[in-house]
């Protein structure tokens, strides 16, 4: 090949309620906002060191409506790896405190993950690697539920 990509850049969501998108992704995810413009475009990240920003939320047409996350053909969620598994519980914390669903967890012993849908029912993962990030034995495999170790009482 003559290019590598070297990490994903950024996600762009078009939101029926920006302020709504804006106040779960800061207040409740925990990204910062780093930017906004005069179109109501806010410019999102957890680190802008690392990135100047992860997400842009921008308004939907007027009158556009959402489809079924689970059924459409096209991006079906977006991931972000968060730092360690103590992270993931904060997230997961965090979430509950606000009375955001958790869709699902996923232990799949080289990683954990959580599921969570954002206001307009986009589905975004956040996971932690267990293993060194070259292990591949059984990081594909679904184990069961996080639930109870996230909750705290597995920890």
């Amino acid at each position: 090949m003559d290019f590598s990509i070297r990490r994903p850049g950024h996600v762009v969501i078009r939101a029926s309620d920006v302020e709504r998108s804006r106040r779960f992704f800061v207040d409740v995810i925990g990204f910062n906002e780093v930017g906004r413009n005069d179109r109501r475009m806010y410019f999102l990240t957890s680190r802008f060191e690392d990135n100047h920003h992860m997400m842009l939320v921008r308004p939907a047409k007027p009158g556009a409506q959402a489809t079924d996350a689970r059924r459409r053909i096209g991006m079906a969620a977006v991931a972000y790896e968060v730092g360690s598994f103590e992270d993931l519980k904060a997230l997961y914390g965090r979430l509950r405190e606000n009375g955001t669903p958790i869709e699902r967890t996923e232990d799949r012993g080289a990683e954990k993950a959580l599921f969570v849908s954002d206001p307009d029912g986009n589905l975004f993962e956040f996971f932690c690697r267990e293993k060194a990030a070259g292990e591949t034995q059984g990081r594909f495999a679904v184990r069961g539920s996080l639930e109870a170790e996230l909750a705290g009482a597995g920890a």
